[in-house]
């Protein structure tokens, strides 16, 4: 009877052993490849479920952007650009300008990046001064670059009285 005793107490231990396990939380295995039984040797644990930090958005940045201008002596065409991703492209669309208005050997004058820039041109009479030497200038601001021109271009044409003839930015984009 003693050992009937022993026997029905292993056994119901064993018993709530066994229910107690089956109460325990287990981690659920429900990664599995298409075609795998969730729970089976192929499967990986579900991530648990824990509050991590967020990968926080790309910080915005400031694009450079160019601009150029090209001439061509023989026919005085001029051809600009502003706002193009490289110097490069910034180079070649002025110099497509100037050919589209008729310039036959356009070469490029002035390059800039995320600046102003202004051609000053001398004037005799509120006629353009044939033989007058044009000033290209870029600065941070327009009026920065057009005080700057305007000065040099009186200086090299003797005193002649200069004009602005043309001005323009290439200013850096904000991208996300």
């Amino acid at each position: 009877m003693t050992r009937r005793l022993l026997n029905t107490a292993g056994l119901s231990a064993i018993a709530v052993i066994a229910l107690a396990l089956l109460n325990v939380p287990a981690l659920a295995q429900t990664a599995c490849p298409y075609g795998a039984q969730q729970g089976g040797a192929m499967c990986l644990p579900d991530a648990p479920a824990a509050p991590g930090p967020e990968a926080a958005p790309a910080a915005p940045r400031w694009r450079t952007t160019w601009g150029a201008i090209a001439y061509d002596n023989e026919t005085g065409s001029t051809g600009t650009a502003t706002g193009q991703r490289s110097e490069k492209r910034a180079t070649q669309a002025a110099i497509q300008k100037c050919e589209g208005l008729g310039g036959r050997a356009c070469q490029l004058l002035l390059a800039y990046h995320n600046q102003c820039v202004v051609i000053a041109d001398p004037f005799h009479n509120g006629q353009a001064a044939a033989g007058g030497q044009s000033i290209n200038q870029s600065a941070a601001t327009i009026t920065q670059a057009t005080s700057i021109a305007l000065s040099s271009c009186s200086e090299k044409n003797g005193g002649l009285q200069c004009r602005i003839v043309y001005s323009a930015c290439s200013a850096p984009v904000l991208e996300n």
